[in-house]
């Protein structure tokens, strides 16, 4: 009597016990790998967000650069026109790369707190090389150089803002890399699990 009652019971339970191995083997480990993935390119994400972060800060800059540079050559006799035009085109790289930096920044208040003081900081600036431009006289020329460096520095919060990204981009790139590692690691005790569930349920099948 005792192998009808367990084929019976096997009947009984058959179908249960090979959807939870089908579970087990496709669904459960599909689960988690995308669970992992989906982490992996979050980290990923905000590397190549500090990345850009630093990248606008850079090209800000430049422009700045440019365009007082172009302003300082102005105010020394050079009337090239190309002096003019490299400071319109300065002034709009520059409002570009503050309106990307100041949408890039959001999520840190920290950093949107120094690029406002770089923002001010930068306006100001750009009044004082477009009326360098304009100037002759040499002691207005100073006068103003003197007040764009001394009175309205931006060298020290563009290495602050540039500082902070480096630290957040070193720790990123530490949690991409290591959501990526466990990503691969995962990956294969996945498989592993699979193949063992997956002999298990013909070793069943066999004996029945």
């Amino acid at each position: 009597m005792q192998k009808p009652v367990q084929a019976n019971t096997w009947d009984r339970w058959r179908l249960p016990v090979l959807a939870l191995a089908v579970f087990l083997i496709v669904v459960a480990p599909s689960l988690m790998l995308q669970k992992i993935a989906r982490s992996s390119n979050q980290a990923s994400g905000w590397v190549a967000h500090s990345q850009s972060v630093k990248e606008f800060s850079l090209r800000l800059e430049a422009a700045m650069r440019d365009l007082e540079s172009a302003a300082l050559m102005r105010a020394h006799g050079v009337e090239a026109p190309v002096l003019l035009e490299r400071m319109q085109q300065g002034r709009k790289q520059v409002e570009s790369s503050l309106r990307q930096l100041a949408r890039t920044t959001r999520d840190n208040p920290d950093q949107q707190v120094r690029i406002g003081r770089l923002q001010s900081t930068i306006e100001r600036r750009m009044s004082q090389a477009e009326q360098l431009a304009l100037s002759r006289e040499p002691s207005r020329i100073r006068a103003l150089i003197m007040e764009m460096t001394d009175v309205n520095p931006v060298r020290d919060i563009f290495s602050e803002l540039q500082l902070v990204e480096d630290r957040l981009l070193v720790q990123r790139s530490r949690i991409a890399e290591s959501e990526q590692l466990h990503y691969k690691v995962l990956s294969w005790v996945a498989l592993v699990v699979q193949l063992l569930l997956l002999a298990t349920v013909i070793w069943l099948l066999q004996r029945q």
